[in-house]
């Protein structure tokens, strides 16, 4: 069972976003995956001092297929999280400060620069790509 964070339960990280499936669907082999993300998402959580909600973590192949997303989205290796906050406005600064984090190298286990990070117009895309040794990917949605 994956841990507890801080800000984030274990309930909340691996149900986020969606009804397809149930807690021992999502493979124990990849429960691992989400913890450098997750480490990210608790850095940018005390930054910003305000809660943060979880939209999506892991996706199913069907539930991925559904919602239009990418044959190589990350959410199917349990490695991305889509999350909200209450103020949509502050979304454009946390983008930022997640860039600044991966320009900074501030997380050792992340190569330089190897975050994925995406825009959009009501939330943010964050994955740790980096410990896959695929390089960094920013986008707007």
């Amino acid at each position: 069972m994956l841990e507890n964070f801080k800000h984030f339960s274990s309930m909340e990280i691996l149900t986020a976003g969606s009804t397809d499936y149930t807690l021992e669907d999502i493979p124990e082999n990849l429960h691992k995956n989400i913890i450098p993300t997750l480490k990210v998402l608790e850095a940018l959580r005390e930054w910003y001092g305000k809660p943060i909600f979880l939209n999506c973590t892991y996706r199913s192949i069907a539930h991925n297929a559904r919602v239009g997303g990418s044959r190589n989205s990350l959410h199917l290796l349990f490695n991305a999280i889509d999350f909200t906050v209450s103020v949509k406005s502050d979304l454009m600064q946390m983008y930022e400060q997640l860039i600044k984090y991966d320009s900074k190298k501030t997380f050792e286990f992340l190569e330089a620069k190897s975050m994925g990070i995406g825009r959009y117009p009501t939330f943010l895309h964050l994955d740790t790509r980096g410990i896959f040794n695929m390089r960094a990917s920013r986008w707007r949605g």
